[in-house]
């Protein structure tokens, strides 16, 4: 039977590399644009970098964050999620493969209906699930080309992505992505871990990451099509 996976439990999040020293990296590149050159990163003094890093955070003008990059591998993210990511358009990706790889059948439920009560419909879905894995099964065993048998996999299916991303481009990510505009059951578990990863890697990276109310911005979503939001006394 299919494996129904509930609000991103078997996401992992994994920072695969990134750029060595990214505090005096950033704080180099800072450097360079104003004229004070830097030949090696043993020439900036951590709290030199500090000073700069806390100045850069402070303005829209953060060029010199893009000097910094991660090597980010997801695990056990949905589809859906996967499609969502990629409308980051400043990002590299490369995500498992459904045309040449095998499924498990991993299918995540989202929280919404896992946490409704309705026994009713969570059994729907679970035997939906059930029916397309029998089939998928049954297509593979047939003969059928991978790519083909895919085309009944469900949206919701687990799968892995990696992302190479500066850290600009992830501060701006962080802006919406860790919202309650958000949807919810992945994108908070996944940025979770990433904050906790870039902790491990320098701690003060962290500092930015966030939605915009977090950060002294205004909020942007304040249309029709936006949820209420109960930091702003909404639902």
């Amino acid at each position: 039977m299919a494996q129904i996976v509930r609000s991103g439990d078997a996401v992992k999040v994994t920072i695969v590399s990134h750029t060595i020293d990214p505090l005096r990296t950033i704080a180099l590149a800072q450097l360079n644009m104003t004229g004070n050159m830097r030949h090696s990163r043993d020439a900036v003094e951590r709290s030199e970098a500090l000073d700069i890093f806390m100045d850069i955070a402070k303005t829209e003008l953060q060029g010199a964050f893009e000097f910094v990059h991660f090597v980010i591998q997801m695990e056990g993210v949905s589809r859906a999620f996967q499609q969502q990511l990629t409308r980051t358009r400043l990002a590299a990706y490369s995500a498992e493969s459904l045309r040449f790889t095998e499924v498990g059948m991993q299918v995540l439920m989202g929280p919404h209906l896992a946490n409704s009560g309705d026994t009713e419909a969570m059994n729907q879905y679970v035997r939906t699930v059930d029916t397309i894995e029998a089939g998928y099964e049954y297509l593979i065993d047939a003969g059928v080309p991978i790519e083909d048998a895919r085309g009944i996999l469900p949206l919701n299916v687990l799968s892995k992505i990696g992302m190479c991303v500066s850290y600009k481009t992830l501060v701006g990510m962080s802006r919406v992505r860790m919202c309650y505009q958000s949807q919810e059951g992945e994108w908070d578990v996944v940025f979770k871990q990433i904050v906790q990863g870039i902790a491990n890697v320098e701690p003060i990276l962290v500092s930015p990451l966030g939605p915009f109310c977090e950060h002294g911005q205004k909020c942007p979503f304040g249309s029709k099509l936006d949820r209420d939001c109960p930091r702003k006394g909404g639902k």
